[in-house]
């Protein structure tokens, strides 16, 4: 049974759980506990282990003990103190030695043995190295992800040098790259002793000798059967969405495909994207209504190859599960090896060497040895901890006469990512021989407890999980849990409602832009109303991106906010600026050198930089002093290096005059502090060093809890913190706005469940969409949302605000289950969301809350007294400007000189179809189904579309892949899955479609990365011009009855712009530009008349004439000998909707080069 608010006077033996709720004073009892201990059991301060989980916990604890131990000493010395529990144990114990323990405990508290999980295993393993068998001399490393790395190309190796084609061929097209199984491991070194399924054998590739026969049977009929194919194909009788109409020449592609994939040879699996179309079964379904289909026999061969090759991959697939077994195998024999070899052990081998040795046949006198130094043990944070954590603790106290203490909250275990194991604590309760709860909330008002006690009291089973249980909190002793509010005064929790748009749930994009407006509102309001200052206010994010339009948000209410453990280190401007500065000084030439003085920090501008050249007597100073800092760098090392050019160059006071500097100057020294580190470990040299920053500068590496932003020390600043970071924060006033997150598993992920029918063991399901566990893992992940939930909503001290309702993607996230009816039967969760419920929903959750809750629409005003807030500004008096600007110089772009259709050239503002030659659509009588063509239009898809190109590695384009990035983009931009494999359909036909006819092999899909830049931006200067002399370029200027002459005010200055893509092939370079626009609803409303106009109405002629001068002008500076001849291809204006790879590039894309002499006229009129 548990005792309620025992758990400070509870006797000082055997194990105890505690569980304290949110804000009920966990630290004040811990510390309560060792005060006794000391006193009552009179116990050394080295004798009482405490145990937290992060460095910083254990510095705040032994500040919160060596503080109460102060008071104590003062109760002894007869002063008054506040403190209930020191005042009744002095009563109890008021005698000269109780007092000389205490002041013995205050003069010996550095010996304090307060450590982290790892710390206290080190500690243990360092003083008994010959009982638990641990190296004397082994380093600690912090990084396991380049051993990993190791280990995953080493299996790499193994298995696919010598492996036949077919089985490399498939496994790239599957991405089993080293990165991928490096990837694997990571799971097996956060999470020690994880079961893995399913156990797949290894397949004998039974079906390749079928395949082989099947293939040679379709490639022995072909020659004879081509014109057979042919003239069903070109018939009329099949369905022209999937075969083309008769005269479109789709069937010659198709046929053109069978000969390439037939003359290639082995291994010729997979099969190519077309071969289904020569299959029996699709031929006969894609028969018209009253059309008899020639069943000719190679149709029947070519079935039995699809047949054959989906069998073969089959076992190709089950071949690669086996390879993702096989490698945790490989890892766990080579890892020790390796280690032993390399003399280094990483954080959790300290762990597991403890447990290891605490079962081994040294076990009991490692035991023994650590329960004579510690007498008692009080494990803070105990639902963060893993199997292998309780199993040591209670394996050494479990039983004894030591005291065990366990204090934690199962409520609030958020850290799973990070390797822990809320089961392991739910085992734990049940073990134990005593267990405590805490539920007097210290922190809240009365009436912010009543209204979260409403909020989890509506869900009887609110946790989710058996074994949590919510248990309503009151105010702290002396506080009326009834108390009502205050004349004025409004409820506390103020949930935001959103409501449905035309019957429709919001899309998450929308939402993101409501809840952001809201919080300016809300904060610039109370802000105005002078109650609160910026830094009693906090907001909390889910994400990075979150965070950044949170700020955004605020700062353009005119509300200073800075992050407090949100974002990456290594994704910040300033680490791009100290990688320029190392680059220099590694490799001391001019234009290096430039780029270091670049940075902002540094206050060159880029006239200057461009008048520098050599022989100068300022650039002979600035290449002195990066030729000093190579020659410290190699003698002394990063960090001496970096110093000596920060007070060369004044750092410090330099960064602090710039916007946001102290956000940038703790940045740089955070920067240089991780650098300094990883050099020191690693062992890096210069080249080294600046290679590693590069791999984490990398997005796709794994992002580390050390290398978050710190901190900034501006105090009187609106808070952004992540939920997960907000953990053990409070704040007189916060906002959750983003806590409606979905709780289904990620897609193209293994699963990570707890297995019921393996007693709750942890367990990763690689099988990803396939798995059978997807309920289970599901409900895992709705029990996370709702802690993440309550850790959120219980860091508020006054006031509370919550957005939630009629939310796209949210059915099951964490307010959807408590507040609609969520449950859970045969261990699947079920959640009763229904949008015309809803508010009825809240209505009713605000009625039962006693005035606590209220329920309003997301506000949108934003208050001007937030630009006043924290006192009355002193009179300020404006000077008078005299000066008469120049109004025609200015930054301008397309959109400006095309001003009647303004906006033109922003992503996806290109949707409204132009009026042009209509081309009449056969009626058909086919199914209508959603394709590319019925694609909603307007800015937003035309924005979506934009990104998936950016975000595509074009020579990654397996189907799979590609279906992954849309269905991600469909996600975050509110579209719905129907839409998936038209826009995906689209992204291959774009990839695969040949860019010019004479050229088969120019196709999109052969350009890597490396090889194209997106959004590329740029400026050029321009003297002044008018409409007049702008069309004056093409000859006799543009024609009178042209729809979209020039009307724009003369301007000059520069103009600025974004080409969506430019790529070089072939040594030329080319501009590409997406476009979304609609122009009918068949590849035929694409062709060359239908573009032509469409490219005049929208001006895009003149649009590509500046996107061809501005490259012209970059690559004449960047390319010895330029030749706008030989090195400018032309552009592309890709219409994304027509593009059909089978009908060639005369559909669907808009070619052309502009000649040399009309580049020529554009330089003379504008430059």
């Amino acid at each position: 049974m548990t005792k309620s608010n025992e758990a400070q006077f509870a006797p000082l033996e055997g194990v105890n759980l505690i569980e304290a709720s949110a804000g009920t004073g966990k630290t004040y009892t811990l510390t309560s506990l060792y005060i006794r201990l000391l006193i009552e059991k009179g116990l050394l301060v080295d004798q009482i282990l405490v145990v937290t989980f992060t460095v910083a916990a254990t510095q705040e604890l032994k500040d919160r003990i060596r503080n109460r131990l102060k008071i104590a000493r003062d109760a002894f010395d007869g002063k008054e103190v506040d403190d209930d529990l020191v005042q009744a144990v002095v009563k109890e114990h008021n005698n000269p030695q109780s007092r000389l323990r205490v002041e013995d405990a205050i003069r010996r508290f550095d010996e304090a043995a307060v450590f982290t999980i790892h710390g206290f295993c080190q500690r243990v393993l360092g003083e008994n190295a010959f009982e638990s068998g641990a190296s004397f001399d082994a380093e600690l490393a912090t990084d396991n992800q380049d051993f990993l790395m190791e280990i995953a190309r080493d299996f790499w190796r193994r298995e696919f040098y010598e492996a036949p084609e077919l089985i490399i061929a498939y496994a790239m097209h599957r991405t089993r790259t080293p990165e991928y199984y490096a990837r694997l491991l990571e799971y097996a070194a956060k999470y020690p002793g994880i079961r893995i399924i399913p156990q797949a054998e290894k397949p004998e590739f039974s079906a390749l000798d079928g395949f082989k026969a099947a293939r040679k049977k379709v490639a022995d009929a072909w020659p004879a059967n081509l014109d057979q194919v042919l003239a069903v194909f070109e018939s009329g009788d099949l369905k022209a969405n999937q075969y083309g109409k008769p005269d479109s020449g789709k069937a010659q592609v198709f046929a053109q495909a069978m000969d390439d994939y037939l003359q290639a040879g082995e291994p010729g699996f997979p099969l190519f994207p077309q071969f289904k179309y020569f299959c029996a079964d699709t031929v006969q379904k894609a028969g018209k209504k009253g059309c008899e289909i020639p069943k000719l026999d190679f149709f029947n061969d070519c079935q039995e190859l699809q047949e054959a090759g989906e069998e073969m991959e089959r076992e190709l697939e089950q071949y690669l599960l086996y390879l993702d077994q096989e490698v945790f195998r490989f890892a766990e024999k080579a890892e020790p090896e390796r280690k032993t070899a390399k003399n280094i052990r990483f954080f959790n081998d300290l762990v597991l060497g403890f447990q290891k040795a605490l079962s081994g046949p040294m076990g009991p006198a490692l035991a023994d040895a650590v329960r004579k130094k510690y007498q008692a043990a009080l494990i803070d944070e105990f639902q963060d901890t893993d199997a292998a954590q309780y199993d040591i603790f209670y394996n050494l106290f479990a039983g004894r006469r030591q005291a065990l203490f366990l204090i934690g909250d199962p409520k609030q275990a958020i850290y799973g990512f990070r390797g822990a194991d809320l089961f392991s604590y739910l085992q734990a309760s049940r073990n134990v021989e005593e267990s405590y709860s805490l539920e007097n909330n210290w922190r809240s008002s009365p009436q912010l407890i009543r209204g979260v006690n409403a909020v989890f009291s509506r869900n009887p089973q609110a946790f989710v999980l058996d074994g949590i249980e919510f248990k309503s909190v009151r105010p702290k002793p002396g506080v009326n849990p009834a108390l009502p509010l205050e004349k004025g005064q409004t409820p506390p929790l103020e949930i935001w409602a959103v409501a449905p748009k035309e019957d429709k749930a919001v899309t998450i994009g929308e939402v993101q832009n409501i809840a952001v407006r809201a919080v300016a509102s809300e904060v610039s309001r109370l802000l105005g109303l002078g109650e609160y200052s910026p830094s009693d206010i906090a907001v909390l994010v889910r994400s990075n991106m979150q965070a950044q339009a949170v700020r955004d948000g605020l700062r353009q209410a005119g509300v200073h906010s800075v992050l407090n453990r949100t974002g990456d280190l290594f994704e910040t401007p300033e680490a791009v600026e100290i990688r320029r500065v190392m680059t220099a000084a590694a490799a001391n030439r001019l234009q290096n050198v430039k780029a270091a003085l670049s940075v902002s920090f540094l206050g060159w501008t880029a006239e200057e930089l461009d008048r520098l050249a050599p022989g100068e007597e300022v650039v002979e100073k600035v290449l002195t002093l990066f030729s000093d800092l190579h020659e410290i760098w190699q003698k002394s090392g990063f960090m001496r290096m970096f110093t000596y050019f920060m007070h060369n160059k004044e750092l410090p006071s330099a960064v602090l005059t710039l916007p946001e500097g102290e956000r940038r100057l703790t940045n740089i020294m955070h920067l240089a502090e991780v650098l300094h580190q990883a050099e020191k470990e690693r062992k890096l040299g210069v080249s080294g060093l600046i290679k590693w920053l590069d791999r984490q500068m990398d997005l796709s590496s794994p992002r580390k809890d050390e290398h978050q932003l710190r901190l900034e020390s501006d105090a009187q600043a609106v808070q952004v913190v992540t939920m997960h970071g907000s953990k053990g924060l409070e704040f007189p006033v916060v906002f959750c706005p983003f806590m409606w997150q979905e709780s289904e598993p990620r897609k193209g992920t293994p699963l990570t469940f707890h297995d019921p029918d393996q007693d709750e063991r942890l367990t990763l399901d690689l099988r990803a969409e396939d798995s059978p566990h997807r309920e289970q893992a599901k409900l895992e992940n709705v029990a996370e949302n709702v802690r993440l939930a309550y850790v959120a909503l219980t860091r508020a001290k006054d006031r509370c605000y919550m957005l939630w309702g009629a939310i796209n993607k949210a059915q099951t996230s964490a307010p959807a289950y408590l507040l609609h009816g969520g449950a859970v039967n045969d261990g699947r969760v079920e959640i009763r969301l229904n949008y015309k419920t809803l508010f009825e929903d809240l209505e009713e959750l605000a009625k039962g809350a006693e005035n606590a809750i209220a329920l309003t629409l997301p506000p949108e005003e934003i208050y001007p007294a937030a630009f006043a807030a924290g006192g009355a500004n002193p009179a300020l008096e404006a000077l008078e400007f005299k000066a008469r600007p120049d109004l025609t110089w200015s930054v301008t772009s397309f959109s400006a000189l095309s001003m009647d259709q303004p906006g033109r050239n922003e992503p996806g503002a290109d949707e409204a179809a132009a009026p042009g030659p209509q081309v009449e659509i056969e009626d058909e009588p086919e199914e209508e189904a959603a394709d590319i063509f019925a694609f909603p239009r307007g800015i937003g898809p035309g924005i979506m579309l934009h990104d998936i190109f950016e975000n595509l590695d074009f020579l990654d384009h397996a189907p799979k892949k590609v279906l992954d990035l849309v269905q991600d983009k469909l996600e975050v931009y509110g579209f719905e899955d129907q839409w998936a494999q038209p826009v995906a359909g689209m992204v291959q036909n774009v990839l695969f479609c040949p860019l010019e006819k004479e050229r088969p092999d120019f196709t999109l899909s052969r350009i890597p990365m490396t090889a194209r830049s997106n959004e590329m931006e740029f400026y050029f200067p321009i003297k002044k011009i008018t409409p007049k002399a702008f069309e004056g370029i093409f000859g006799n200027g543009l024609p009178k009855d042209r729809p979209d002459r020039l009307h724009f005010s003369p301007v000059k200055g520069f103009v600025h712009g974004f080409m969506d893509m430019v790529f070089c092939f072939d040594g030329r370079y080319y501009i590409v530009d997406w476009k979304s626009n609609h122009l009918g609803n068949a590849p035929e409303d694409y062709g060359p008349e239908s573009l032509a106009h469409a490219m005049v109405h929208h001006k895009y002629d003149l649009q590509y004439l500046l996107y061809t001068l501005a490259l012209d002008l970059h690559l004449a500076q960047r390319i010895k000998d330029y030749d706008y001849e030989k090195h400018f291809g032309g552009i592309f204006y890709i219409f994304l909707r027509g593009v059909d790879k089978s009908l060639g590039p005369e559909y669907g894309i808009f070619q052309d080069r502009p000649g040399l002499d009309m580049i020529q006229r554009l330089k003379g009129a504008l430059l």
